[in-house]
């Protein structure tokens, strides 16, 4: 049996909700924790002289705060594990998934016209 946890992103939209959901049964079902990640990408695109947005603390990560209340309301939730990582979703989700049994992901959607098309 694997001791690696099962792993899933949050960003506090209703998709990563409904992936932490599953994921809580995941990791439920195979007896093993459960590490939930916030990937915060802060991107610099402003002009020549205007302010920076910088991250806010690893302590105070608000959509962190919120699944945790989340959790810790929830009846029989498995024990938890809480990482705020700074950067590329693109690079950091395969890493965070290396070290876990399973990597659990929300959907993004296809947006208005596209979901309307389908």
């Amino acid at each position: 049996m694997s001791t690696l946890p099962v792993a899933v992103a949050v960003d506090g939209s209703e998709g990563s909700l409904r992936a932490l959901d599953w994921a809580v049964d995941a990791a439920r079902r195979r007896g093993t924790a459960l590490r939930v990640c916030h990937v915060r990408h802060y991107a610099a695109w402003t002009q020549p002289g205007a302010p920076l947005i910088m991250p806010p603390p690893p302590d105070e990560d608000p959509v962190l705060t919120d699944v945790r209340a989340r959790l810790e309301a929830a009846a029989d939730a498995p024990d938890a594990e809480y990482v705020g990582l700074d950067g590329a979703p693109g690079a950091l989700l395969p890493e965070l998934g290396a070290e876990a049994e399973l990597l659990v992901l929300g959907s993004r959607g296809r947006g208005g016209f596209a979901g309307l098309l389908l």
